[in-house]
């Protein structure tokens, strides 16, 4: 019975993000993480390694420009791909909820600066 609770539990946690738009390294790093909390066992050995990726506010003090300019800039020129980055979940600051957000990659920063410099 306790395994059939575990299994249970393990398979409500990675439904959680099934329907969210996330990156594929989210996903994993979330079942990692969802695996852990159920066996006990860690799993930071097993975690995908990534390269650096940068919030929209980051990204914003970079160039000295708001959060919401980064997001329109990046919708007006297709930045919100795999080649620039990647979708993950993030705690809204405005309540308790998950919302998908993008981080912004090596690529992006680079596009960014030939955009705005």
């Amino acid at each position: 019975m306790a395994l059939n609770a575990k299994t249970r539990a393990f398979t409500r946690l990675l439904n959680t993000v099934k329907d969210k738009s996330v990156s594929q390294i989210a996903y994993e790093v979330f079942g990692l993480k969802a695996l852990q909390t159920v066996t006990g066992k860690k799993m930071d050995d097993h975690l995908p390694q990534c390269e650096k990726h940068y919030s929209a506010t980051e990204v914003g003090e970079m160039f000295g420009i708001t959060a919401n300019k980064i997001g329109k800039i990046a919708n007006a020129n297709d930045l919100k791909t795999e080649e620039y980055g990647i979708y993950v979940l993030d705690k809204s600051p405005y309540s308790a909820k998950e919302v998908s957000a993008f981080r912004y990659n090596e690529k992006a920063i680079e596009k960014f600066r030939g955009l705005l410099c």
